[in-house]
């Protein structure tokens, strides 16, 4: 797809999936593997979970594709075709009262699942076991539909797809933008990854997320577990924003980024770092990697305020090619502070600025012609795997990715390759461990950035 059909998609995407939701009732989203098949303990959990959602009359969302996408809402039916729904009768304290009001009025019903599906020609129709849908081409704004109108977020085991959604959502919380409960379903699959996410976010040296992000989480084995998270939660709501301030937002932002990248040039992206301290070693790494870029004439693009984009900024400045650096930042909405330090130096020269993360992933991850990763946040993680999911599954074309720091993303991608490519289920191919490389010094970086 040429990055101008991308932008009409994205537009038309965000028209047809709100036109949905705005006439659904909230629902709890859940997400998991497309590849995970029914004889899979993990699958009839997934049906259980939807049995027990159905009891308490709150609708299941999905992505609608095959896997934990079916089995959740068949569960879901198959409660139903036994006893008629019960709306709101697993829920105390959690529901707004607005929708207990309209479920009390019949103007919305409870009864039909949900799916938003991605266009992909591999993978088959609408699963059967949905009731409302829209097929949408474009993954940011599937994604921004199965996260809005959700009262809950449930992630069974994926592969990069749902890891990808899962830190999407978790960035979102860190941020404040939502307070939906997330819930892990699966110990066994999640407990290493959570493992090593702790172990190189909050536990070692560096300190790049405060400790309750990680807290706040549940994970579990017991479909009652998940279903209590849910229903024990205080304050839970459908939108978190306004439906048509968000597309107000986006119909505005989107046209402005395909005008910011139809006026510069394919660019080497460098993400992460904007919370790493000012002498961590990954960053002396990063500044010859970046000299040896500028030297050889190669655009380089930062996205994060703080130390990297004022590092890369005195090594451009100082090879006198100050004109070959992008910055493409993230800039505070109506009220909110910016969450990290924009360098006094950006101000005064070209840089672009949106307020909305979608459009800011979309800054970074096109007209890219390489990544380099350091280590990061939730932020630095959920762009790295939507941009892997993306290549993944043909949506962007295959580019190189480094991501450099071994003693940080190793731990990561060692526990996703243990429990996506183990005995029991794989929920991604071998091959798909060989779209990025890890690196540590600044020659293997650039060999990879540079294709070798």
């Amino acid at each position: 797809m040429s990055i101008a059909s991308e932008w009409q998609a994205i537009l038309a995407d965000l028209e047809k999936g709100f036109a949905l939701l705005k006439r659904l009732p909230p629902a709890v989203t859940f997400f998991g593997g497309a590849r995970i098949t029914p004889d899979d303990p993990i699958y009839e959990a997934a049906r259980e979970v939807g049995r027990r959602f159905a009891r308490a009359g709150v609708p299941p969302r999905t992505g609608a594709g095959p896997g934990i996408m079916t089995g959740v809402p068949e569960g879901y039916r198959a409660a139903l075709a036994e006893a008629p729904p019960c709306p709101l009768g697993g829920f105390t304290e959690g529901l707004a009262a607005g929708f207990e009001a309209e479920c009390a009025s019949g103007r919305i019903d409870p009864s039909r699942t949900q799916g938003i599906k991605i266009y992909l020609p591999f993978e088959p129709e609408t699963n059967e076991a949905i009731d409302e849908s829209v097929e949408l081409l474009t993954f940011p704004i599937r994604r921004l539909m199965l996260y809005e109108n959700s009262l809950a977020l449930v992630c069974f085991p994926g592969g990069f797809g749902t890891v990808d959604e899962l830190f999407e959502v978790w960035a979102r919380r860190a941020a404040d933008l939502h307070r939906d409960p997330i819930i892990f379903m699966g110990e066994a699959f999640w407990t290493p990854l959570l493992r090593a996410l702790r172990a190189v976010l909050t536990d070692g040296p560096r300190k790049l997320v405060a400790p309750d992000v990680l807290d706040e989480v549940v994970v579990s084995d017991d479909p009652g577990r998940v279903l209590e998270a849910v229903t024990q939660a205080h304050g839970l709501v459908g939108f978190d924003e306004d439906p048509e301030v968000i597309a107000r937002r986006l119909a505005l932002e989107i046209p402005y980024v395909a005008g910011a990248l139809g006026v510069t040039p394919t660019a080497v992206t460098v993400l992460g770092a904007s919370t790493l301290a000012e002498d961590d070693p990954a960053l002396d790494v990063a500044e010859v990697v970046l000299g040896a870029l500028a030297r050889t004439e190669v655009p380089v693009r930062v996205g994060a305020g703080g130390v990297l984009s004022r590092c890369a900024l005195e090594v451009f400045r100082s090879l006198g090619v100050a004109e070959r650096l992008q910055g493409f930042f993230l800039a505070p909405g109506a009220g909110k502070a910016r969450k990290d330090e924009l360098p006094p130096a950006w101000t005064d020269r070209p840089h672009f600025e949106v307020t909305d993360p979608i459009a800011h992933k979309l800054l970074l991850s096109r007209r890219t012609s390489a990544f380099l990763a350091l280590p990061g946040d939730l932020h630095t993680l959920e762009t790295v795997f939507s941009v892997l999911c993306e290549v993944q599954t043909g949506k962007l074309a295959r580019r190189p990715i480094a991501l450099l720091g071994s003693d940080y993303w190793a731990p990561i991608m060692d526990a996703c390759a243990q429990v996506m490519l183990s005995a029991e289920r794989r929920t991604i191919s071998p091959e798909d461990l060989e779209l990025f490389r890890i690196v540590d010094t600044a020659e293997d970086a650039l060999a990879v950035l540079s294709g070798v």
